[in-house]
């Protein structure tokens, strides 16, 4: 799996599965490895085109909870859509 560029937008779609399956990993209380595995087990690549690891998941997470990058604004998209409510997102940035 190459690299993408750091500023790559994904699509929708993308940011959906990847914040759904952040947010259902975080409400049942797993770990952030069970976390990561499950991420993994999506079969898409990180936000920059990596295998998922803890360190990208951390990654992805510190830049979703301080309200920055691709990814957050991928999963406020989602949250306009319906496709999460404010409570998903608060479960991830711990505000909004």
């Amino acid at each position: 799996m190459g690299k993408f560029n750091p500023h790559t937008k994904h699509s929708d779609a993308y940011y959906k599965r990847v914040g759904q399956v952040m947010i259902d990993g975080r409400r049942s209380g797993h770990t952030a490895t069970q976390i990561v595995a499950a991420l993994q087990a999506t079969g898409l690549p990180s936000p920059v085109g990596n295998a998922w690891t803890l360190d990208a998941y951390k990654s992805a997470l510190a830049r979703i909870r301080a309200q920055a990058g691709n990814t957050f604004v991928g999963i406020l998209r989602g949250m306009l859509a319906g496709d999460f409510t404010r409570e998903d997102v608060r479960l991830l940035t711990g505000r909004l």
